[in-house]
Formats: structure tokens, sequence, C-alpha cells
């Protein structure tokens, strides 16, 4: 390192110091301020721009065509003529002997077979599994005896019974309400019965079709209006107002039309109330 570089190494510097002496005075001389003044004592002069240059009469040249060959570029460098074309370097002298690993066969200690050790024995892999089947056993076993799970149990328990009851309650309450549906349709299938009754025999007996309707409605209804009934029909809605104006208890309260006291005889009755004050 020393004779190519000009720069003592860590040897040489401790065999230089050993023998009482400085690694400076050894290092080259390239390196002193001297040589670098002595490099740069002439002047470097600038060049002209190219455009001062001097033309020539030739034709400029050009630089060559670049293209991709055909196929896949190579990756190998380009041998030398001289270069070998072998790719491998054979080396001089002996060749060295391949060794392989030589060792004993290794034998199982829970089965003595050989081929494998303890860590891989199936033997010992089937034990293993069978006594986590009876560990894990033993722990359901504990865990459903235990007072936590019985209680857990009896909730469990009266939540499932009041879970039926209710679905019973519903049952029940969903077939009376079918019930009262029905018996509502009768009662209204009766009712336009008797309306249809109505319209058709004369209007000169209303009130024994009005005594034989409330008579009808009484027997279905618990709590019977004197409103007039619904009907669906539009065609018959003219006939059965015309029904409910003859009868009496269907008739609407009229009220006879009086004209009201005059300006002048608001004034008496005001000035009399005032003399009476």
């Amino acid at each position: 390192v020393w004779d190519l570089g000009g720069i003592p190494c860590k040897h040489a510097c401790s065999a230089i110091i050993a023998q009482k002496l400085v690694p400076v005075d050894f290092v080259d001389g390239c390196y002193s301020q001297e040589c670098c003044k002595n490099v740069y004592r002439g002047s470097i002069l600038g060049t002209n721009v190219p455009s001062l240059w001097r033309h020539a009469l030739f034709v400029p040249l050009l630089p060559p065509n670049f293209g991709r060959g055909a196929g896949r570029p190579s990756k190998a460098r380009r041998r030398d003529q001289e270069e070998p074309k072998n790719k491998g370097k054979k080396r001089s002298g002996k060749q060295p002997m391949n060794m392989k690993r030589q060792q004993p066969t290794v034998r199982c200690k829970k089965c003595g077979m050989a081929g494998h050790n303890a860590r891989s024995c199936e033997k010992r892999k089937e034990k293993d599994m069978n006594t986590l089947s009876q560990n894990q056993s033993q722990v359901t076993q504990e865990v459903d005896n235990s007072p936590l799970k019985r209680a857990f149990d009896t909730i469990l328990e009266r939540k499932r019974a009041r879970a039926a009851a209710d679905i019973g309650k519903r049952k029940r309450a969903k077939k009376a309400t079918v019930g009262t549906k029905q018996s509502s349709q009768v009662s209204v299938h009766y009712a336009h019965l008797i309306i249809h009754l109505c319209i058709t025999n004369s209007l000169l007996k209303p009130i024994i079709f009005n005594h034989i309707s409330l008579t009808l409605i009484q027997s279905f209804f618990q709590n019977p209006t004197l409103l007039p009934p619904v009907i669906s029909h539009e065609e018959e809605d003219e006939e059965l107002q015309s029904l409910c104006e003859l009868i009496d208890e269907y008739e609407t309260p009229k009220v006879a039309n009086q004209p009201g006291p005059t300006l002048y005889q608001q004034l008496q009755s005001s000035m009399q109330s005032r003399d009476e004050n």
C-alpha cells in the first residue's frame, strides 16, 4: 500500500515510530505544497466558443445509426479473441474432494425405531391426542356440574317458558280477533239485509221496519246506536237518505227561521235597560 499510494500504512507507521522517526517525512513528494504550486505556476488559456471555430470545406460527419437488433439482447459481455471460449476457469493443481456429512442413524427414544426422533414420533402424537381429549372431557364435565352452569340453565329454562307462554297468548288473541271479525262481518251482512228490506218494501210502513231493524241490531250488537248505518253501495245512498228523512227517530231537528230585531228595536231596548239601571 505504501508503494502504490505513497503514504505509509499502519504497519510502516508503527515501525517508523519504533525507530523514533516522524512518519510525515516518509510521505511522497507529490503530496507537498511545493509540488502543487509548481503544477499551477503556468497560466491556462481559454478556448473559443464553437461559433468562433473555423469552418472547413468538408461535409460534417454524422454519428452512426443505432438500432436495436433482432431477437433477445445478450446479457454476457463480448469476449476478446485471446480469451478462452470455455466459461468455467480451470483450477491448477489438485482438485479438492467433496466430502459428505456422515452421522449415525437416528433412533427414537419413545418407540425405539430408527429413522425418526422422539419429537416426530407418531405414537407420541397419538398419546398426546388421547390425553388432550381426556382432559377436555374432564373439563367439560366439571363445567357442566358447576353451580354457575346450573344457574345459567335455570335462567334459560325460565326464558323459554316465558317465550312459550307469550306465543300461546298471541295465538289466543289472534283467534279472538278473527272471531270478532267474523261476528262483525255477519252483523254487517244482516244490517245490509235489513236496509235492502226497507228499500224494497213500500215507504208507507217505516215504523214497522224501524222496530224490526232495532230488534235485530240489538241481538248482534251489545251497544246499539240510532245513527244511520253505513252502506257500501253508492247507488242506494239517495234512497236510504229519503227513507231516513221519513222516520221520526232518524229525522234531524229543524228550527223555524224567525226575523231578528231591527236597529230601532235594538236601540230602544238598550235605552230601557240604561233607564232601569
